[in-house]
């Protein structure tokens, strides 16, 4: 079974026809029209590459057998179908079983399918759980009543930043209603109001795919009030009495945990399986592009690294489930003072593990919104000055060097989003 090379980069064929044997080179064909460049290159055996070898090279790969579906540059290559034939095939011992590559918390087996749903880079992104994530993260569901005007009104609604406000008409656009609203100069809102539009368009996403966080209270009292207005037996102030009980009667319950996750406490998880059934990858985009942040970190005067943070103030089996499924190695830290849970990382494995992860086959990322154009900044900034690969091709950057460009583009980040608030 032959491998087949194509779209490689010109200095990308150096490195790698150092580990080819003179057999090998000698059975190469190139044929060259105009600006375009085809290699073909034959007698190249599976058993004749180390895949040790290639890792951290530049050259760019599509496999068509029993590898199949890679097509990334190799440095950040996942080999979705090894993994799981060296998984699968290590979880059928009684004994001693092998954990999966790069998942340090718990023994797995790839076949599972949570599994790749997790870890398949050709995932295409379910638009509804990426909602219910983002929703988990900034939505809100309001009901208002003015026993003055004899109204009762409903509402969903979503603000950001003017910075973020594309996403806004992304929102409008997928669901097909609502309206964006401007506040002010730095505020925006989606607003979803009409009642009709709600029903048919909004509450069956939220029914279908339940709310991980408290919210899922604050929904459940919504819908129960939306049922309740639509009845024809009793009179709107009637109505309007009844949802105002059971709004006291929610907020005196005090719950702080969404029932999806059922006797499953953040303090004692036991499988990355129970993670991986109720957070798919859709919702924790999502949700990410709410509550997560790719920044960059001082360490010392002279020494800046990229890292990942989040903060949450309720929900810390939602902070440590994250914790979990992205490999971060640091702790989850509690602050007393301010009464929230924050997660930071600037291990290299977990930001390459990150980088993979919300990366698809195509090269985009899962993003929507300006988080999007943040991650790929995060990952171009990091493959460029921090990865370790650079050494290989000797143009490792001076610390001076590195410092000074990612501060550069620090700033270009803080000064975009000034601008666009201003």
């Amino acid at each position: 079974e032959m491998l087949e090379f194509k779209k490689m980069p010109f200095d990308a064929w150096n490195p790698l026809s150092y580990y080819l044997s003179p057999t090998q080179r000698v059975g190469m064909s190139h044929t060259w029209c105009g600006m375009w460049c085809t290699m073909e290159y034959s007698y190249l055996y599976m058993n004749k590459v180390k895949i040790s070898m290639i890792m951290g090279q530049y050259a760019c790969m599509y496999i068509n057998m029993w590898l199949k579906n890679m097509h990334q540059r190799t440095n950040m290559v996942m080999w979705k179908l090894f993994y799981s034939s060296l998984t699968s095939h290590s979880m059928d011992k009684k004994t001693n079983p092998t954990p999966c590559v790069g998942k340090p918390h718990f023994q797995c087996g790839m076949n599972d399918q949570y599994m790749d749903k997790h870890y398949n880079k050709d995932n295409v992104l379910n638009f509804k759980e990426w909602l219910v994530g983002f929703t988990d993260g900034d939505g809100t569901f309001n009901v208002y009543m003015n026993y003055d005007l004899n109204q009762l009104l409903f509402t969903y609604k979503m603000t950001q930043s003017i910075y973020n406000v594309q996403l806004l008409y992304k929102m409008k656009k997928e669901l097909g209603v609502g309206r964006v609203v401007f506040y002010d100069k730095n505020k925006a809102s989606y607003i979803l109001m009409n009642k009709k539009h709600m029903e048919a368009n909004l509450l069956p996403i939220f029914d279908k795919y339940p709310l991980l966080t408290s919210k899922y209270y604050n929904y459940n009292m919504f819908k129960e009030s939306f049922n309740m207005s639509n009845r024809k037996d009793i009179s709107l102030k009637e109505k309007m009495c009844l949802i105002n009980n059971m709004k006291n009667k929610k907020l005196n319950m005090n719950e702080t945990k969404s029932p999806v996750w059922g006797e499953l406490n953040y303090k004692n998880m036991t499988s990355v399986k129970q993670v991986y059934k109720i957070m798919s990858k859709s919702w924790l985009t999502g949700f990410m592009e709410a509550e997560g942040s790719f920044y960059y970190v001082n360490k010392s005067p002279m020494r800046i690294m990229h890292a990942f943070g989040m903060t949450q103030k309720l929900d810390p089996i939602i902070t440590y489930s994250m914790k979990h499924i992205l490999h971060i190695s640091s702790n989850v830290r509690y602050k007393i003072k301010h009464n929230y849970y924050m997660i930071e990382s600037v291990s290299n494995r977990s930001i390459n593990y990150m980088m993979n992860y919300f990366t698809l086959n195509n090269h985009k990322n899962m993003f929507l919104g300006m988080k999007s154009f943040e991650f790929n900044l995060w990952k171009r900034t990091y493959m460029k000055y921090m990865n370790n690969s650079h050494a290989t091709r000797g143009d490792t950057p001076s610390n001076e060097e590195r410092y000074n460009k990612l501060m550069k583009m620090r700033q270009m980040v803080r000064m975009l989003k000034m601008n666009k608030d201003n």
